[in-house]
């Protein structure tokens, strides 16, 4: 009791556009479900928890899924470097072929009743 641990947690961001989280703008953790109930965006977060997305692939398709990104404005979004560095994408080509196919996965998931005795990623 009263000692604190740390660990790593995979997250995504749900609402693109905000402002990056800082020490004066913490990220807050929510509960999906008080957020949205698409069955897709509990889909996705659950592959997550798994282990079976890696985070930026998972970002994309979670812009996507929550924000309503298409996938050519997933391609422009930009990584804007400080002292005239050249900018860089923020997704690559792989990363964003393999989220749209994340999508399809999560998307068929949801769309299936879950069958008695099985996770939701079965």
């Amino acid at each position: 009791p009263e000692k604190t641990r740390g660990g790593k947690v995979t997250t995504v961001c749900l609402e693109h556009g905000k402002p990056e989280p800082s020490p004066i703008r913490p990220y807050k953790l929510v509960e999906l479900e008080s957020y949205s109930n698409d069955p897709r965006l509990a889909e996705l977060m659950t592959s997550i928890g798994k282990g079976e997305v890696s985070q930026k692939v998972a970002q994309a398709a979670a812009w996507h899924i929550a924000s309503g990104l298409t996938w050519e404005q997933l391609a422009a979004e930009k990584i804007d470097h400080a002292g005239g560095d050249p900018d860089e994408p923020f997704f690559t080509p792989a990363e964003l072929r393999a989220a749209f196919r994340v999508v399809e996965i999560v998307t068929q998931r949801a769309e299936k009743p879950p069958a008695r005795g099985t996770s939701l990623g079965s």
